[in-house]
């Protein structure tokens, strides 16, 4: 055996009866990355050189590794390089990556250099990049002063039909200022048209004309005739977005 064999068999043998110890990373000082693949599996460590009792003391700061799926398994050499290194340098959400460090490694500070380290990833901003519009703010309504100058207004529905009635449905119409709610029998089948009679006949009698009314984006509610109606009487509709019904609370 050559003596070059000889010295890589002696750090072999050394390797495997003594048990390495993870170093504490050090920042000011440069990181190696060691990665490896074959058709088992892939595995990477990170290690530093740092001085230890006077001496230069190379030593691992963490070791990960994974087991080849069965599509990677047909790579190439060069590909499963490459893929070792992709796998390896990459990072999952910042929860998780908190959760997997904190398995294997602990520094000063770890969790906002975790922090940082995925708030900053380039690839991650590249990758993540928003598409279409930014989502508006949720406003909140505006407090009414007085009764009935702000209503909200919804269906309750699938009710069993009344004994010699056609009402199969409430319109419930709720004060936002005194909480006071308003029950108006009604058939779902009933049209946008009907619906704006029974607000004209049955809540403007009563309350006066209504400054805002907040209901959901149904097609009544939506319709031209209902929009008409309030147009004259000078009422704002405002619609909720979807999956949002706190907006009436």
């Amino acid at each position: 055996m050559t003596e070059e064999r000889v010295k890589a068999y002696e750090e072999l043998k050394n390797s495997l009866i003594n048990a390495p110890f993870l170093l504490i990373p050090y920042w000011k000082l440069p990181f190696e990355l060691y990665i490896d693949a074959c058709g088992e599996g892939l595995g990477a460590s990170t290690h530093q050189t740092q001085i230890i009792n006077d001496k230069p003391v190379e030593g691992p700061i963490c070791c990960i590794s994974r087991q080849i799926k069965p599509t990677e398994a047909r790579y190439g050499e060069s590909q499963m390089e490459c893929l070792c290194l992709f796998v390896e340098a990459g990072h999952l959400s910042e929860d998780r990556t908190l959760e997997r460090v904190k398995t294997f490694s602990w520094w000063p500070n770890w969790k906002n250099d975790v922090s940082k380290y995925c708030q900053t990833c380039d690839r991650c901003h590249k990758a993540n990049t928003a598409i279409g519009k930014k989502f508006g703010m949720i406003i909140k309504i505006q407090e009414p002063k007085s009764p009935w100058e702000i209503a909200h207004m919804d269906w309750v529905t699938a009710l069993p039909p009344v004994v010699d009635r056609s009402y199969n449905a409430y319109l419930v119409l709720v004060d936002r200022y005194s909480k006071t709610p308003m029950f108006l029998p009604y058939n779902k089948d009933d049209t946008s048209m009907d619906t704006a009679l029974m607000i004209w006949k049955k809540v403007i009698s009563h309350t006066s004309f209504i400054q805002n009314i907040t209901s959901d984006r149904d097609p009544k509610f939506t319709s031209e005739s209902w929009t008409n109606l309030h147009n004259q009487f000078g009422t704002k509709l405002s619609f909720s977005t979807a999956y949002h019904p706190k907006l009436m609370v």
